[in-house]
């Protein structure tokens, strides 16, 4: 019942060549045998032919098919067993084998009821089979065929009454494939020969004997003939009408040839040895005009999942991605998108195997092969691969690429160094410490030559007091600590009592003061920011630090074009970076020694080089590691890691790009859609989209520049300022303890611990008034340079000195005046001469407790007045007494106030007559 192998065979030749129009084939088998029935196709292709064996799930098969991939075939006529057909297309899947510019025949009998739509996703590759049953999507009823057929009295009539019945052809189930009609077909037949044969003949059977045993059926022959001389009209069978030549081959048949569509298996044609070829394509479903419109045109894609730039979003039941564009996301997923409704064309997006971009490998042959996605394009696995595929030299001379969709080049990324705890002493860096010393000395400079130029200058010397009558006596307000104290109350923006008379002294106050107004302004300026900004400092700013140390240590990803960049020679570089305002031009000068020193380092330790971008970044984050990579990668991670950075400026400058095979008329197409894209600005916006708006809160670049308002301060940095302040009561207690000791040094101990808790206590008595006898304050030390008595009252509108100068206790004056005065004989360190003069009422007769200035030994004083003249005289140092002078110096005597307090018991009088002596200059 099967058709003749010949008469197959010219059907079928017939149909590649005038319908499908080949000129070439290639058949793949898996049984010698079964070339016998294409021996006419075989004989009339010619050169136009190959074969090739196949054997399920072999190496040798996968080698073949990856070999014919690499080819320049396109049409197979594929001889395999049902069964193993899915298996056939899968593997021809996994070869890229499936897209569109691939045709299958498949010439097993039942390959029409398989469902292999899914190997037809968006129009791929072209699936054909045929059929030989009679009505293809009709059939009719096959119950009581024989009785009906038993009836039948005009040739041609229909062996049924029934109605016929119409059912899908993909309904028919595997319980009635070909194989089962055929069956039937003959069980028809061979009921047909029988009718036929009683029409002359007896069929009852003959008696059996049990002595003899049974021979041949002697109507057997009978039977075939009457068979065989079926006529076409007699018979209709599951198959079609029957006709046999003598042989007994079947040789009319009815060939239907099948398309495979999204909706199954559809009939274009029917061939017969009577009518030959006769096209009788029916429409498919109505498809959707956008789908009608890209239905010829479906490309395969290759990538990468690398976010994001590519990004699975569904998965099969196996956890593989799907192909279709709708499990997929990603920028170059929108990019795909914009092209293919610019160019015109849909795409299935597949993995590639490997996960690589591509890196090639020299075998011992010499030969270069290169695996990943450079790997499929060189073997013509895939129509076009998107992904972050970057352009470079080497990839260019084995596939083409597209314009570049974007511009990015080399960088390292790093931790974000750790803000460093502000120092106590923070308020003092916004100075360089050479300055802060160069200010010193300056200051103490200043303050010599103040000193200096204050002593030398005439009018620097003034009277002591607004009331002096026109006395000779002068005074110097600058002295050596004056000029200290009243420099650093300038610097410090502090005002001072003292003030410079002589032009000299006030043009270098002048420029001191501007000195201390620039120098504090850019302190002041400075300050808020060393306050409130974070000290960070990374270890390395550049390649070359990089390079230059070990402690830190760094990879890329282990193949692809930023592992061969430090592959290169030693030729110097310069490269040149716009920065994304376009508004500034960078140059930075490497030499490629520093690079081919780093890519020696990553040859000598592999295990630093990371398989994805993500193993690379999370080792950054864990310390002591830094990760070269692309630019977009990296600003893409920064922006959602705060703890990230991207160090120094970029190690090179190349593009992403969108790869082809060799020669593909695509390349000119998409570069011309990416031009468009870039100038209607939808590139910028795609990136927008997928660095600063997909998956993140808010960029690192937002929270930095939110993060620089001001914050609070806190003691970490103004915690000096409080130390300082500390330091200095401390400082300042201990010299006044010091200046205690120091006046009352003359005492014991015992009475020295007396004086200094009496001082203490009444420190100390924070209700009690701030007034106290002038005698109750010690003796301190006074400047030699003041040579005038001076008191602490005020009288009239003239205001005294408010500081109380004492003589050192080396002087032991002798006055002329009343000795039986008990103020005269009760005060310590005083001697009393025997020749008493006479007493004038104007006379202080409390006149003990005025001291002189101290002068040079041997020097007379003497006072003359309207009463008794007084008398002064030097203790002269190894004297056992007063010693007189001749031609004593006349001292003026100026009276201040006058009253009669005494209080002999410690030695202290308040409010006595007070007399002020000016020694004559």
């Amino acid at each position: 019942m099967y058709p003749k192998a010949d008469t197959f065979g010219e059907g079928l030749y017939e149909y590649l060549t005038r319908v499908e129009k080949w000129r070439h084939v290639t058949i793949i088998h898996e049984q010698p045998e079964s070339l016998l029935k294409y021996v006419s196709l075989i004989n009339k292709f010619e050169d136009g032919l190959k074969i090739k064996s196949w054997t399920a799930n072999s190496a040798a098969t996968r080698a073949m098919l990856a070999e014919i991939s690499t080819g320049n075939e396109r049409n197979f006529l594929v001889d395999v067993p049902t069964w193993q057909v899915r298996d056939f297309l899968v593997m021809a899947y996994a070869h890229n084998m499936t897209g569109t510019q691939y045709t299958y025949f498949f010439t097993d009998w039942d390959v029409n009821f398989m469902d292999l739509t899914a190997f037809k996703v968006s129009m791929g590759a072209q699936i054909k089979t045929f059929s030989i049953l009679s009505k293809v999507g009709i059939t009719e009823s096959l119950q009581r065929g024989l009785i009906n057929a038993r009836q039948a009295n005009q040739p041609g009539t229909s062996r049924n009454t029934g109605r016929p019945m119409e059912r899908p052809f993909l309904g028919l189930g595997p319980e009635m494939n070909t194989h089962f009609g055929l069956l039937y077909d003959s069980i028809l037949l061979l009921a047909h020969g029988l009718v036929t044969l009683t029409k002359t003949r007896s069929l009852l059977p003959q008696k059996l004997s049990c002595e003899r045993p049974p021979g041949l059926w002697p109507l057997g022959l009978s039977l075939i003939n009457a068979m065989k001389s079926t006529r076409p009209e007699m018979v209709r069978g599951y198959t079609g009408q029957f006709r046999f030549d003598r042989e007994g081959q079947r040789t009319l048949f009815d060939i239907t040839t099948l398309d495979l569509t999204e909706g199954g298996f559809v009939p274009t044609g029917i061939w017969n040895v009577d009518e030959q070829m006769k096209i009788v394509t029916r429409p498919p479903k109505k498809l959707p005009h956008k789908m009608i419109k890209n239905m010829p045109i479906v490309l395969k894609v290759t990538t990468k999942q690398d976010p994001p730039f590519m990004i699975i979003k569904k998965t099969d039941a196996y956890g593989k991605p799907l192909i279709t564009p709708d499990a997929w996301q990603g920028y170059c997923i929108d990019l795909l998108d914009e092209i293919s409704k610019k160019v015109g064309f849909n795409y299935t997006v597949h993995l590639t195997p490997d996960g690589n971009y591509g890196s090639s490998t020299i075998l011992p042959n010499g030969t270069e092969i290169y695996d990943g996605i450079m790997g499929e394009l060189i073997r013509r696995e895939v129509d076009m691969a998107v992904a972050a595929f970057t352009i470079t030299y080497e990839r260019e001379k084995v596939v083409d690429f597209s314009t570049p969709w974007m511009t990015i080049g080399g960088s390292i990324m790093f931790t974000r160094p750790k803000s460093q705890k502000p120092s106590l002493f923070s308020f003092l860096q916004p100075l360089a410490p050479q300055v802060w010393f160069y200010v010193l000395a300056i200051y103490l400079a200043v303050c010599v030559c103040m000193f200096i130029s204050s002593r030398l200058s005439p009018y620097e010397w003034n009277s002591p007091h607004a009331c002096d009558d026109g006395g000779d006596m002068t005074k110097n307000q600058f002295t050596l600590l004056n000029s200290f104290y009243y420099h650093i109350s300038a610097l410090l923006n502090q005002g001072t009592e003292l003030a410079p008379q002589a032009t000299s002294t006030r043009l270098l106050t002048g420029v001191w003061w501007f000195f201390a107004l620039i120098i504090i302004a850019t302190y002041t300026a400075n300050l808020a920011a060393f306050l409130t900004v974070e000290n960070t400092k990374s270890p390395i700013e550049s390649a070359e630090d990089l390079a230059n140390q070990d402690k830190i240590k760094y990879g890329t990803i282990s193949s692809g074009s930023s592992r061969d960049f430090f592959k290169i020679s030693i030729f110097p570089l310069m490269l040149l970076f716009i920065t994304s305002n376009r508004s500034t031009t960078y140059c930075q000068t490497t030499t490629l020694s520093t690079f081919k020193k780093m890519g020696a380092f990553m040859d000598k330790y592999p295990e630093y080089l990371a398989d994805r971008t993500e193993i690379g970044v999370e080792r950054v984050k864990q310390g002591n590691y830094a990760f070269i990579l692309e630019s977009a990668w990296n600003e893409y991670y920064v922006q959602r890691d705060c703890s990230l950075m991207q160090v120094g400026a970029l190690l090179d400058s190349k593009g992403y790009g969108i790869g082809f095979p060799q020669g593909s008329p695509w390349r000119d197409r998409v570069s011309s859609a990416i031009l468009q894209l870039q100038n209607d600005q939808q590139l910028d916006k795609l990136k927008r989209k997928w660095w600063n708006e997909y998956n993140i809160t808010e960029p690192c670049n937002l929270l930095r520049e939110s993060s620089k308002a001001p914050s609070p301060l806190g003691v970490e940095q103004i915690g000096g300022v409080f130390i300082m302040l500390l330091v200095g009561f401390v400082v300042g207690f201990l010299v006044s303890i010091v200046e205690f000791v120091i006046a009352t040094r003359d005492k014991n101990r015992s009475e020295m611990l007396k004086a200094m808790w009496r001082e203490l206590t009444f420190a100390v008595r924070c209700l009690t008034t701030s007034k106290r006898l002038k005698s109750d304050v010690k003796k301190m030390p006074r400047s030699r340079s003041n040579i005038k008595l001076i008191s602490s009252v005020q009288s009239g509108m003239c205001a005294m000195d408010p500081k109380l100068a004492f003589f050192p206790p080396n002087f032991d004056p002798h006055v002329t005046g009343d000795s039986t005065d008990p103020l005269l004989s009760n005060v310590p360190g005083r001697q009393v001469p025997t020749s008493i003069g006479t007493t004038q009422p104007d006379i202080p007769s409390s006149f003990g407790s005025v001291d002189f200035e101290a002068g040079p030994p041997g020097v007379e004083y003497s006072v003359p007045g309207s009463g008794p003249s007084i008398s002064a005289y030097p203790w002269t140092p190894g004297g056992a007494g007063a010693q007189r002078r001749a031609n004593p110096s006349v001292v003026n005597r100026t009276k201040v106030m006058k009253s009669s307090t005494v209080h002999p018991e410690n030695s202290h009088i308040s409010g006595q007559d007070l007399w002020q002596f000016n020694q004559p200059r």
